[in-house]
């Protein structure tokens, strides 16, 4: 099972996880680096350090997240509180682990307030991993509106079909886009961070 959506206090909680064929060092990088955190999630202003500073500009359609690093291991862990439209209140959980010689077990998980659209969060989330793993291959990837609305309509009838604890299944589609290119929103939120 690669993932799930939990509700363990009332609020859901996303939860992704995926092998990476990199070590911990390179797949760190692409989360504390901003020009790297750029190649598949948008321009970021990153503080590794507890109590630093986060900004994630995720695009025109997921908007702007803002907060506070809350814990760091760095080439482990980053934790950091996120506030923002249309999102809420929450925190967003990035752990690393090495597994095998040179694989890297990556398991994100994104608490958030809003539960309005959670198959949008999940695709979205989706996506932009997809992106990540295709970052090491591509350096700048392509958005793919079409790709999200299928993986969107995907997780919609996941959820019309959750089992009785309120989980969803994640698709077994794991294909990464190929091609050149910013996120979608990103140019437009570039001069928004910093």
């Amino acid at each position: 099972m690669e993932g799930r959506t939990h509700w363990p206090d009332g609020s859901p909680v996303l939860r992704f996880v995926r092998m990476l064929r990199r070590s911990p060092s390179e797949v760190w990088e692409r989360f504390v680096d901003p020009p790297h955190v750029a190649e598949w999630l948008g321009p970021a202003v990153i503080e590794p350090e507890v109590g630093g500073r986060v900004v994630l500009a995720l695009g025109e359609l997921d908007g702007r997240l803002e907060g506070r690093v809350r814990r760091f291991e760095a080439g482990r862990l980053l934790e950091h509180s996120a506030t923002g439209w249309p999102l809420g209140e929450g925190w967003i959980r990035w752990r690393l682990a090495p597994s095998g010689r040179i694989d890297t077990r990556l398991v994100l998980s994104h608490r958030v307030a809003a539960t309005n659209d959670l198959p949008r969060l999940l695709a979205g989330w989706h996506l932009r991993l997809d992106l990540l793993l295709a970052s090491f291959e591509l350096g700048d990837t392509v958005w793919l509106p079409d790709r999200l609305d299928r993986l969107r309509r995907h997780y919609a009838d996941a959820a019309a079909m959750a089992s009785p604890r309120g989980e969803l299944p994640f698709p077994s589609d794991r294909s990464a886009p190929a091609g050149r290119g910013r996120a979608a929103g990103a140019r437009s939120l570039q001069q928004d961070v910093g």
